[in-house]
């Protein structure tokens, strides 16, 4: 993590009536949702987040310095995806007393999640929602186990079909 900006360190609080749910840029994983927002920091370029389900998130267990002008002697540890492994964020340890509430949360890069936003409040607590954003993943899945038995299957026939061509022309050509 470096960015050598001079610039103080910005946060902006995220008041919105909608749900918001990230998920990973690379694999589209669900990484969380707005429900367990903390802080958009515009210089850190983050979405900082209390919470992610246990099964989408990988803490690296060796923590690293930040590069940070305004974060030195502030450590982190690198948060990955756990589908693909690809880096997501990070967790902030050490920090400047203005920068408390990111202190142990989840950060999010901006550039590595993507967002879907669900309009109108969610009444569902967070477990629940968490909940049902992992049932539609897991049948999602099962659509694309089914979508890939499709396409072996149609790959085979179009090869029995092309070596049946092939038969015929050289069958073709022995009678020429």
């Amino acid at each position: 993590m470096s960015n050598n900006s001079t610039q103080p360190i910005s946060i902006v609080p995220l008041a919105s009536t909608t749900l918001t749910v990230y998920q990973c840029e690379a694999c589209g994983s669900v990484l969380g949702d707005s429900s367990s927002f903390v802080y958009l920091s515009e210089t850190l370029r983050t979405i900082t987040l209390t919470d992610a389900h246990p099964s989408t998130v990988q803490v690296q267990q060796r923590q690293e310095n930040c590069e940070i002008e305004n974060l030195r002697g502030s450590i982190y540890f690198r948060v990955d995806c756990a589908k693909c492994c690809e880096p997501v964020g990070m967790i902030l340890k050490n920090l400047p007393v203005h920068l408390s509430l990111l202190e142990g949360n989840l950060s999010f890069y901006i550039d590595k999640v993507t967002s879907c936003a669900i309009p109108g409040k969610s009444q569902m607590p967070n477990q629940t929602l968490f909940s049902a954003v992992m049932k539609m993943q897991e049948e999602i899945s099962k659509i694309q186990v089914v979508i890939l038995n499709i396409h072996q299957r149609l790959e085979n026939i179009e090869k029995t079909f092309a070596e049946e061509d092939e038969n015929l022309n050289a069958e073709e050509i022995k009678h020429i």
